[in-house]
């Protein structure tokens, strides 16, 4: 399966570790998940998929034809809803202590982290703002801590003039069909 989200992780050489991914196509979108996992744990790393549960379902019974258990037990599974929404809204503080608390555990032994997010987030006031806070704060942590991270967004649910933000937020930019650095 050829997917340009391993066209950007050998191209990057991990230079790149923060990436916009602003889909269209859910089966593509499956596609680049799997693959994304799959070069994770292949290359030892755990992986923290935070996904929804209809994405999660698929995304697992694709993993489970491609991987050992050995290899599954890498991943590590959060609802999207949960993780996101933790406190009944969208809120970046909350949110990215969440994720260092659930990846600072591998980081301290040494070990690399590979992570996939879909960012969902319901009605809200200052959605945009929040959303570019926290990308900020997850673009300085990852280059800090050296994770490698896509941030996904369902391009059919996200506000006019958020993609244009989160361009500034990541250094490379994926669609379904496109790389942008």
């Amino acid at each position: 399966m050829s997917s340009l989200i391993m066209e950007v992780l050998e191209e990057s050489k991990g230079q790149d570790n923060h990436i916009l991914y602003h889909f269209n196509n859910e089966q593509t979108y499956i596609q680049n998940a799997v693959a994304f996992i799959k070069a994770g744990v292949k290359a030892g790393s755990p992986v923290l998929l935070v996904e929804n549960d209809r994405h999660l379902l698929s995304i697992k019974q694709h993993l489970q034809e491609i991987l050992s258990e050995k290899e599954l037990a890498n991943i590590h599974y959060s609802n999207n809803y949960d993780f996101y929404s933790a406190t009944q809204s969208f809120d970046p503080d909350t949110i990215i202590s969440y994720f260092k608390k659930t990846v600072e555990p591998y980081l301290n032994h040494g070990v690399p982290v590979w992570t996939w997010g879909l960012v969902e987030w319901g009605d809200e006031e200052d959605i945009l703002d929040k959303i570019v806070l926290y990308e900020n704060q997850v673009q300085s942590f990852t280059t800090d801590k050296g994770l490698i991270s896509v941030c996904a967004y369902d391009s059919n649910l996200t506000p006019d003039g958020l993609e244009e933000l989160l361009m500034k937020c990541h250094r490379v930019t994926l669609t379904d069909d496109l790389i942008k650095y």
